[in-house]
């Protein structure tokens, strides 16, 4: 007859046990009203999938096939990425905002630089294939960020000043992270002066991961060199991003804030407040020269004597 399981207990429930035909003419009186009530449950976990980077399609696809419970949603989506043909074009890797990278164009002798996932395994694999404890740690990551938008209020941003996204739904391993509302810092005079309301972090998580740290860099704008603890290439000097210093109780949400913390310590700014700088990317590969060199030069000094990385 086409009814839901949820439909079917709730029928049954509501008929006390007297049998089919109660229970049949409870889902025929009740057929508007649930199907009301539906509408609003899928609606709601809709806007969150595509809030985690999910594409429309896909969402629908989900509910269709496990209803609308977000996590079974959002796992059904993981489970099942390698089989569906793409149906809309990648997410966008950040949000929109007047500092998009469409308003920052690479200098005109410079070809701007794509950003690419730090290299694993082939991306047609599932998470949930390649490895299950980083790929459910990463799922409740981003369970929590989105009960965090789904209680309204300004959501994530609101409530910590940041959002965080995977770049791509085909990669849960990969996020890009938006921090923003600096004040009282010269940092937000110089994010003011440019006007653009965010700093950009992007985010590799290991196979490993939480038994490992993510490998985070600055993506956009360009710091000034000497400040935010932020070397040349964008790595980040902090021993909380290296093997010694992580602890693997550690949420995104409180990974960030640490983050936002030592940029703040470190006296961060721009690189320049002109408001028609043209600059490229931050990449992979020279925060990662920068990393190793944090690595080496820390477990030969520690992390108080070495002056080469006073704030940078």
């Amino acid at each position: 007859m086409g009814f839901t399981t949820r439909r079917v207990s709730a029928a049954m429930a509501s008929a006390g046990g007297h049998g089919f035909g109660p229970a049949l003419q409870w889902l025929l009186d009740n057929e508007e009203t649930l199907d009301a009530k539906e509408d609003e449950r899928d609606a709601a976990v809709y806007t969150q999938l595509e809030a985690m980077g999910f594409s429309s399609a896909h969402a629908h696809e989900a509910v269709s096939a496990v209803g609308e419970e977000l996590g079974e949603a959002v796992q059904w989506l993981l489970d099942h990425r390698h089989k569906r043909p793409r149906l809309l074009p990648p997410a966008r890797s950040d949000f929109s905002g007047p500092d998009a990278p469409s308003e920052q164009p690479p200098l005109p002798s410079e070809a701007k630089r794509e950003e690419a996932p730090a290299p694993r395994v082939a991306p047609s694999v599932a998470p949930s294939a390649r490895a299950p404890l980083s790929a459910k740690r990463l799922m409740a990551e981003l369970r929590s960020l989105a009960q965090l938008e789904a209680r309204g209020a300004g959501g994530c941003r609101k409530a910590h000043q940041f959002e965080a996204a995977p770049v791509h739904e085909e990669d849960l391993y990969t996020w890009d992270v938006h921090l923003y509302d600096f004040e009282g810092d010269g940092l937000a005079r110089d994010m003011e002066a440019r006007k653009i309301e965010r700093i950009t972090l992007r985010l590799h998580f290991p196979d490993q991961f939480p038994t490992l740290p993510p490998f985070v860099h600055v993506l956009r704008p360009r710091l000034r060199e000497g400040t935010g603890y932020v070397l040349p290439g964008g790595s980040i000097c902090m021993e909380l991003l290296t093997p010694s210093g992580w602890s693997p109780v550690t949420s995104i949400i409180a990974l960030v804030m640490s983050i936002r913390s030592m940029l703040h310590a470190g006296d961060a700014r721009l690189r320049t407040t002109a408001i028609d700088a043209k600059e490229v990317d931050y990449c992979y590969a020279e925060a990662q020269r920068d990393f190793r060199d944090i690595v080496k030069t820390h477990k030969a000094h520690g992390w108080k004597s070495a002056a080469k990385f006073k704030h940078s």
